[in-house]
């Protein structure tokens, strides 16, 4: 490796460490580099830098999290043990989708090594976390970012989820309510988890607990659209879920 190869790595990973994520052009026009340039640079940083959905991101352990800041500090110990009860049932050569959020980027980080398991997902930070997890196949939903989630939306990335049958969905969710149903806050997000929820054979709100009886602006889905619901006290059948309502 070059001295100015390496001089641009550095370069490169203190900027996406300080901002999260960086656009290849941006990048390359701050250097004075052809994107790939960059490119050759990520490959050649030994495991620091990794290129997702057209976006530089460290691969540092506190590199995904750069967004969902408020999410990310509250109710860290229930979003923990509700992800190990989710991990619990993931199973040998699963497909599963992870939809964006705080929680299932905690249920990411706990996905076994080398049992041929396919992840799906449109979130920039879970994608970070399950691209350094061994023998785990990754399918990165692309199109247009939106920081505030860490996530990407547009009609191309429902194309490839719509081409993909997923065992399960692993749905996050800001409001479960008995009567106005499921909800989250942000309406750009509504479209890949309808696409999700439809071309899974089992879906599940995997929420604490705090979410329930809650209400967001985005209605996405009614909670008889479940087979069931993970929080903090463990995995509840539809049937049982009005009661947290």
């Amino acid at each position: 490796m070059s001295r100015k190869s390496q001089q641009r790595i550095e370069a490169i990973v203190a900027t996406v460490t300080n901002s999260g994520h960086q656009p290849i052009r941006s990048i390359a026009e701050t250097l004075g580099v052809s994107e790939m340039t960059v490119r050759r640079d990520v490959v050649e940083s030994r495991g620091r830098l990794a290129v997702l959905g057209g976006q530089v991101v460290a691969k540092a352990d506190g590199a995904t999290n750069y967004a969902l800041d408020s999410e990310e500090t509250s109710h860290v110990g229930d979003k923990r043990i509700a992800s190990r009860h989710a991990a619990g049932m993931i199973d040998l050569e699963d497909t599963i989708f992870l939809d964006c959020g705080s929680t299932t980027a905690h249920l990411a980080a706990l996905i076994p090594p080398d049992l041929g398991i396919t992840v799906v997902t449109y979130a920039l930070n879970i994608a970070a976390i399950v691209s350094r997890i061994p023998g785990v196949r990754l399918v990165m939903i692309g199109g247009i970012f939106h920081g505030a989630s860490a996530s990407f939306s547009g009609p191309e990335g429902l194309r490839v989820i719509e081409g993909v049958r997923l065992n399960k969905a692993f749905i996050s969710a800001g409001g479960v309510h008995r009567t106005l149903g499921v909800s989250c806050s942000n309406f750009y997000e509504v479209p890949a988890k309808l696409t999700a929820l439809k071309n899974a054979a089992n879906a599940y709100v995997l929420a604490d607990s705090s979410k329930y009886g809650r209400v967001k602006p985005a209605h996405f889905a009614e909670l008889t659209d479940f087979n069931g619901f993970v929080n903090e006290r463990g995995v509840f059948p539809r049937s049982e879920i009005e009661a947290f309502c």
